[in-house]
């Protein structure tokens, strides 16, 4: 699909990095890695895995406890990435029936739906949580979150395990080109989740630890991630605030279908050896490709934060700065070089799976 004068106009990124754009850029001038640890138990015992774990205190700044109490821990991620990507955009208090809100995800709701389940197991139908299961279900999150922002165009959630993102972006665009809304929140948001750890324990095993090579194909060393990252997208003709970044081109298929063209390429490879060959081999020569998924963790939807990465570039004239174990070497040319967005030049974020299916979203400075 080919937008048509298509723009980011703020981006409200939350993940184990901070909350907000402030924290979100000063993390590239940190070393990257895990912020926090989590607790597996297995039949062997307690495992201690590292983790990139987020947070969403700063949601009081924006809305009274008392509206927000009773939501979940990821309702209360993605209520605060939208808010902070109206307040980045200036849009603050723009005619909230007009916006429309489309939230995708690898695992959804995942660990409320299971501690609902679980509490139904321990308690019995009598004893259930009614909190739980009003806020179990994949859409709960956007419900909640249009209630508590008085957000009243249309919602949408997309759950599926792989390429999640461009999926969801190309909803998104197709509403902004049907003008079914003059703004659409749209974001990726994971959760962490016991049996998330759980699982990876048995399919991993120590390989849970790191540090995360994106461009080391040939073992597993992708780190647990959770959060969220929502972008404020609209018309440049009907928004009146500044753009950071124009949206090209959004494109899916199989494998040969899909080769959009650009100067730089933000891969999705987070570690995982199922698909690590993939990238590695499309890109090991080719034009300057690096991964940010160090700074962030690995989960389904981190793809938003690679878009984030290249709003913040478009934002600021100038790439932030790749792990140094994350970069192939036309990538680390450039960055000793020239690490400036020159105008006129395309930033391709770009994600694969196992089975050779591709997703590409092509983005220009404004």
């Amino acid at each position: 699909m080919t937008p048509k004068d298509l723009a980011v106009f703020g981006l409200g990124p939350v993940g184990g990095f901070g909350q907000g754009n402030l924290e979100w850029e000063r993390m590239f001038e940190t070393e990257p890695g895990p912020n926090a640890s989590i607790s597996v138990e297995t039949p062997e015992g307690v495992e201690e895995y590292p983790a990139y774990l987020a947070d969403a205190g700063r949601l009081g700044e924006f809305l009274p406890l008392r509206e927000f109490r009773r939501m979940d821990r990821l309702t209360r991620m993605v209520a605060l990435s939208a808010l902070l990507a109206l307040h980045d955009a200036g849009l603050q208090n723009m005619d909230r029936s007009r916006i429309g809100l489309v939230l995708t995800s690898g695992f959804g709701s995942s660990n409320t739906t299971f501690g609902f389940l679980e509490s139904r197991i321990r308690y019995g139908d009598s004893g259930v949580s009614p909190l739980l299961f009003s806020n179990s279900g994949n859409s709960g999150p956007a419900s909640n979150t249009a209630i508590l922002l008085g957000i009243t165009g249309p919602a949408l959630t997309l759950c599926q395990l792989e390429l999640p993102a461009v999926s969801g972006l190309s909803v998104a665009c197709r509403w902004l080109m049907e003008e079914r809304a003059d703004l659409v929140l749209f974001g990726g948001m994971d959760e962490y989740s016991p049996l998330l750890g759980y699982c990876r324990d048995r399919f991993f095993g120590s390989a849970n630890r790191g540090p995360m090579e994106p461009f080391l194909t040939e073992k597993q060393t992708s780190v647990v991630g959770e959060g969220c990252c929502v972008f404020a997208l609209g018309r440049r003709a009907d928004i009146s605030a500044s753009a950071l970044a124009l949206i090209e081109e959004v494109t899916m298929g199989p494998a040969g279908c899909v080769r959009t063209e650009g100067n730089l390429y933000l891969l999705a490879a987070d570690g995982n050896r199922w698909y690590g060959s993939e990238y590695h081999s499309m890109f090991q020569a080719e034009k300057p490709a690096a991964s940010f998924a160090p700074y962030y963790g690995s989960f389904p939807s981190a793809m938003a934060f690679d878009l984030a990465v290249a709003t913040t570039a478009f934002r600021h004239g100038v790439l932030p700065r790749p792990p140094e174990r994350a970069m192939n070497a036309s990538m680390r040319e450039r960055m000793a070089h020239d690490p400036s967005v020159r105008p006129g030049e395309r930033i391709v974020c770009f994600s694969c799976n196992a089975a050779r299916y591709h997703g590409s979203v092509r983005m220009r400075a404004v």
